[in-house]
């Protein structure tokens, strides 16, 4: 197995994006197909246990979307919490978005900052794609409420791409979806 920083793997997106040729939300679904597989061999679909996906609105919110969507396809219990950290997405969000809405299969709730805190129904799996790999700050206020919420719920936890307030690239001192 090798071990990239961050700054490698935007090297290598970009560069499988630019001589593949694949668009990025093509890359994106991709990965958000290996995801899912994983995903499904990981924790096969059971009544009981919805999955909770919490996205960000960068391109690590767009997988979740893309994630959520793909799992919904294969009967899980599923429900997004849009969580709008800046008030416009990156593209390949906003496409992701646009699909999960017309799919019209999964509930999608929008959190804001200083809204309450969702409730989190026991035996949840919770999956973090709230901040991805080009997080460069500690993560503070109503976001850092809502890790350490999703946290302490009695939830199984996974992230996609690297745990919201980890640093891809050196220690974190802040919270980290745990």
């Amino acid at each position: 197995m090798k071990i990239l920083s961050a700054e490698q793997i935007r090297q290598l997106d970009a560069y499988t994006i630019e001589h593949e040729p694949i668009a990025s939300i093509d890359l994106m679904e991709r990965a958000s197909r290996s995801f899912a597989q994983w995903f499904v061999r990981a924790c096969p679909p059971q009544e009981e246990r919805p999955v909770l996906v919490f996205c960000g609105t960068g391109n690590n919110g767009g997988d979740g979307l893309a994630i959520a969507r793909l799992l919904a396809e294969r009967f899980y219990q599923v429900e997004v919490f849009h969580c709008k950290i800046s008030e416009r997405g990156s593209a390949d969000f906003q496409a992701n978005l646009s699909r999960l809405v017309k799919k019209r299969t999964v509930p999608i709730h929008t959190l804001t900052a200083g809204q309450s805190l969702p409730a989190i129904p026991p035996r949840s799996i919770l999956i973090d794609a709230l901040f991805g790999s080009g997080l460069n700050r500690p993560v503070e206020g109503y976001w850092a409420e809502l890790i350490e919420h999703l946290n302490r719920a009695q939830a199984s936890r996974v992230a996609v791409d690297i745990p919201s307030g980890l640093f891809a690239d050196r220690a974190s001192s802040g919270t980290v979806f745990r």
